[in-house]
């Protein structure tokens, strides 16, 4: 009875430790990932290019809601 005790601990442990193993794989893996996708050559946009964008955005939400509320 004590060796099926130490066997199924001995299972538990086991399956512990690979989990972890490939927990922490996984975790390597996805840093590696991020490092891959950044992209060197981005060039961020004039503020007056995001102010376009913004009043673009706000507008095409504000006739949005417009319309959803005519639709009501």
């Amino acid at each position: 009875m004590k060796k099926v005790y130490v066997l199924f601990l001995y299972i538990i442990i086991l399956f512990l430790l690979t989990g972890c193993y490939s927990g922490l794989k996984s975790e390597t893996a996805k840093g590696n990932q991020k490092q891959e996708t950044k992209n060197i050559f981005y060039i961020k946009p004039d503020k007056t290019e995001l102010q376009k964008l913004l009043y673009k955005a706000k507008k095409l939400i504000k006739t949005n809601l417009q319309l959803s509320l005519l639709k009501n």
